[in-house]
């Protein structure tokens, strides 16, 4: 497996995945309203503002099977998720009333800006607002792809002149930490996640991850 450039056909693959994979690597269980709205609330800023800086995991016959998405500029990518975040939901209340909303999706929808919110009041280390969104379809998650995808991260991060980075990282209550301190980052805060808990149907965790930048020889293909 290795990373490329993203090209202009990429973001339909891209929140393919995202999608396919919301729910601990699965897809939902239930039809949502205003699904591509959705994905672009999640994903748009990536795809518009930071392009340049994103990846996809492709492999040796250039399937995508995950992706690198990057934000290196914390104060507008909140502003424009505040903005986006709040289209949707008066867009969804729009049709609420007249029974159009129905299933998960408006459980689904006011969970996520709630997560949101709270997510928003962590504080970080110094210089490390610099944040990763890294996501794989179930079957590449076990391979290089990972490593190559967490290293590249780290580069960019040194490169851009930053101490670190960071990632929020699910996970079931009590799992998943010493693998990930085995890599390389250490968990700086832990919270619900509403949202995911709610989905999965059992207790899920949110974990602030951070990394140290670090220039490497990795060489993406461009």
């Amino acid at each position: 497996m290795k990373l490329r450039s993203l090209l202009p056909g990429d973001d339909a693959e891209i929140k393919n995945i995202f999608m396919e994979t919301i729910v601990m690597g699965q897809p939902l269980n239930f039809r949502i309203r205003f699904q591509d709205d959705f994905a672009h609330v999640s994903l748009g800023w990536y795809l518009i503002y930071a392009r340049e800086l994103c990846r996809c995991l492709i492999t040796d016959d250039g399937q995508i099977v995950g992706y690198v998405l990057i934000c290196a500029d914390e104060k507008k990518f909140n502003r424009w998720m505040y903005k986006q975040t709040i289209r949707l939901m008066v867009k969804s209340i729009a049709v609420a009333p007249i029974g159009l909303l129905r299933g998960g999706t408006w459980g689904l929808y006011w969970r996520r800006v709630a997560d949101g919110a709270k997510l928003r009041r962590q504080e970080l280390p110094a210089n490390f607002d610099m944040h990763a969104h890294v996501n794989m379809r179930s079957h590449a998650r076990f391979g290089a792809g990972g490593l190559q995808s967490l290293r590249y991260v780290d580069e960019q991060a040194a490169i851009l002149g930053f101490a670190g980075w960071y990632a929020d990282i699910n996970s079931k209550s009590g799992r998943r930490s010493a693998s990930l301190e085995r890599l390389g980052g250490q968990i700086i805060q832990r919270s619900y996640n509403r949202t995911l808990s709610w989905l999965a149907g059992e207790s899920i965790e949110r974990l602030r991850v951070v990394r140290q930048a670090a220039l490497t020889e990795m060489k993406s293909a461009a």
